[in-house]
């Protein structure tokens, strides 16, 4: 149960700060401060825009983050209009808060907005705040710091009503009492799933098809998507590029002489005695004393190799009479290192405990540690001067970049003939950052390409660092924009939807007959037998458990408690199209009876943090009624 109220500890409040801090460094880019005549409103909050660039960039990265925890398919075009909607409420919203904020006379002063920034983990270097790497990062991200700086600064307000809102509510002693039944209460309950595979969808026919295309003829379009060019720097391909002769190399050798040294090895053999994970405090004391007695008859005059061939649990070295060769510093776990480097050669050491259970020690001989000539470590020294001069190539290399690029925005081809490079080519990107380009389909590579600067106005972008190291700067070509799609095109996606359609409905009407056998006593065992299927149990699943998708644990936790004895039934079509029957046996509510001070009282945060939340969404509501909202009629994906 402890561990339960831990999980969610961190309440909405902590969630909802988070969120926000995060958002300044998520959603708005460049494009805000480049062209800002050219956006387009996709919504007005008491006269304040909502810029349709803004929106599209944070519906990107929004859609982005879902697909790489969903995976790529999962979104179809219900969730993404979906997303769509939640993403420009959230930004209303947004817009609402600052609004009620300014008009209450709320503000974040220059010293709390320096403090934020300084603290955030992005501009440390050294374990210090570094102007260097904050400027460096709004180059990379494509931000001017004055637009950075305000929108953290609206962040910032945003968590003053969070905090002030959320934070003042309480929850009393009955109240807790009630939340704990309903919060912890479990349920036991059996699934049966009826595949809709097992039905037949026979091929529709060309008037099936055409009728289903022109009733839902918008529903099939191709997606607005370009190409890029581009021209990128690499770190790795400039320090592959990099070449030294042996004076540059000997010169950089000479220069750290403490760098280039053979490190100390020692030459060790070990007796292991293996101790189980969960092994009590006899069976561990045990294993110390048999060991402790294969040290006496060591002292004794016995070999310690054949007494590791003997007793040693070790499978790799025990055949070898326990030897593990020689090791460095680093190789083996501290306190065998620790062992180890501690013995003269021939000694054994005491017995040493690690996660591995005991282990006696022995080093047979030692190397140590010296000078090295230049020619053992040419290799090693090349590595490091490529390295070093490869970074500073690249930091010179992005500059010319950014100002050529800057300098002539309608071609690359200048960038090109300045820098050596060649102008590539991506394969096509939608909006959604759809692409089977990695580059294309980069994040801060999209918000670039279809920017106003970009898509609208035909120049170059600002240098991108999609990752360490690799630099790009792209334009757009090839620009098709949304279109329909003629029956041809949609014939294959008209019939996959029919055949789902057809399957669904006859798995549904199969499901639901099956439902009023069971409530009307039908044996479930025999139900599920005569489909030649098997229920799956689930015991004590709580409302918050992963075991299951979480429609169907809405299912079982809303239906109604089933008499001793008995079992409540109820189903749904699952997100694979498959019917799934619930079947209830058993409800559990939680008890405060099993509870200590601190689970109480932990809990006892998360829901005045709940609590806190529907205050918090009912000032936005109110807010939002007597704000004057306009969304454009105009579609949001343009």
């Amino acid at each position: 149960m402890l561990q339960f109220i831990r999980d969610n500890a961190t309440g909405w409040i902590a969630w909802g700060i988070v969120i926000l801090i995060s958002i300044p460094f998520a959603l708005w880019g460049v494009h805000q401060y480049v062209a800002p005549e050219s956006s387009v409103a996709v919504a007005t909050v008491d006269d304040v825009e909502i810029g349709y660039y803004d929106y599209q960039r944070a519906y990107v990265l929004r859609r982005q983050q879902l697909q790489s925890i969903l995976g790529a398919g999962i979104i179809g075009d219900e969730e993404d209009a979906r997303l769509r909607r939640d993403v420009l409420d959230t930004m209303i919203d947004s817009e609402v808060l600052i609004g009620s904020a300014a008009a209450a006379g709320m503000r974040v002063g220059d010293g709390q907005l320096a403090g934020t920034i300084q603290a955030q983990e992005a501009f440390r270097s050294r374990d210090s705040f570094s102007q260097e790497v904050y400027e460096g990062w709004l180059r990379a991200q494509g931000y001017s710091s004055g637009g950075f700086e305000e929108r953290l600064r609206r962040s910032l307000l945003e968590q003053q009503i969070v905090a002030g809102i959320a934070g003042s509510d309480f929850v009393s002693g009955r109240g807790l009492q009630d939340a704990v039944q309903m919060r912890m209460q479990t349920r036991s309950f059996s699934l049966l799933t009826i595949p809709a595979s097992d039905f037949e969808a026979p091929e529709p026919t060309d008037t099936e098809i055409r009728t289903h295309f022109d009733q839902h003829r918008d529903d099939f379009t191709a997606p607005e998507r370009l190409r890029l060019r581009y021209l990128e720097i690499s770190l790795d391909e400039i320090a592959a590029e990099v070449k030294a002769d042996d004076d540059e190399l000997r010169a950089l050798f000479d220069s750290e002489p403490d760098r280039f040294v053979t490190p100390e090895k020692r030459e060790v053999s070990h007796i292991l005695l293996s101790v189980p994970s969960d092994a009590g405090e006899d069976e561990v004391a045990g294993t110390r004393e048999r060991l402790a007695a294969l040290k006496e008859r060591l002292v004794a005059g016995e070999s310690f190799e054949d007494l590791a061939r003997e007793n040693s649990d070790d499978p790799g070295s025990a055949a070898d009479g326990g030897t593990l060769g020689f090791i460095e510093r680093g190789m083996m776990v501290p306190e065998f290192e620790a062992a180890a480097f501690a013995l003269s050669p021939g000694e054994v050491s005491e017995p040493v405990k690690t996660n591995f259970g005991w282990h006696l020690v022995k080093v047979t001989s030692v190397q140590q540690s010296g000078n090295v000539t230049f020619e053992e470590v040419r290799n090693q020294v090349l590595a490091q001067y490529q390295a070093r001069e490869a970074e500073r190539i690249y930091a010179e290399r992005v500059e010319t970049l950014a100002n050529v690029t800057y300098e002539h925005p309608e071609s690359l081809e200048v960038g090109a003939r300045e820098l050596g490079l060649s102008v590539r080519e991506t394969s096509r990107v939608t909006r959604d950052g759809q692409s089977d380009d990695p580059i294309a389909s980069q994040p801060a590579v999209v918000a670039a390409a279809f920017s106003s600067d970009v898509l609208d106005a035909g120049n170059n972008s600002e240098p991108i660092e999609f990752e360490p190291g690799r630099v790009v700067v792209v334009r757009a070509f090839d620009h098709e924009r949304v279109r329909k799609l003629d029956l041809d095109e949609a014939r294959a996606e008209v019939v996959r939807v029919l055949r789902a359609d057809t399957r669904r409905r006859a798995v549904t009407e199969r499901g639901r007959a099956l439902l009023e056998e069971l409530r009307g006593g039908a044996d479930a065992d025999a139900v599920a037998a005569e489909l030649g299927l098997e229920w799956s149990r689930f015991e004590d699943i709580g409302r918050t458990g992963t075991e299951l998708a979480g429609s169907l644990r809405e299912v079982a936790f809303r239906m109604p408690r089933p008499i001793a004895g008995s079992m409540q039934f109820d189903g749904m079509l699952d997100g694979y199209g498959d019917f799934v029957i619930v079947a209830l046996s058993r409800v559990e509510d939680g008890d405060t009876s099993s509870m200590n001070d601190e689970e109480t009282d932990i809990l006892r945060r998360v829901l005045e943090s709940d609590v806190g939340r529907t205050a918090f969404d009912a000032f936005v509501r109110s807010r939002r009624q007597s704000a004057d909202v306009k969304i454009s009629e105009q579609n949001p994906e343009g």
